[in-house]
């Protein structure tokens, strides 16, 4: 089961951080998660490599992962 990313688009810049816009649900290419959770990444990794490529295809985000492996967090 895929869960939607819930991020906050800023609308302005000022002192104020809090989220001054509703949270957006991202859209990640189906075809490309599932092709990354197949091959035994898990979704959060699969999502932030799928983000940091611009969500366009697996052969990007398998780069990706490839090359942040060891990198901290999800």
């Amino acid at each position: 089961m895929r869960l939607p990313v819930i991020v906050c688009r800023f609308l302005s810049f000022s002192a104020d951080t809090s989220c001054s816009a509703a949270p957006t649900a991202l859209q990640f290419n189906a075809e490309a998660l599932a092709m990354l959770e197949g091959m035994g990444f898990p979704t959060i990794r699969c999502q932030k490599a799928l983000l940091a490529t611009g969500n366009s295809n697996a052969d990007a985000a398998m780069e990706w992962l490839f090359g942040h492996m060891e990198d901290p967090g999800a």
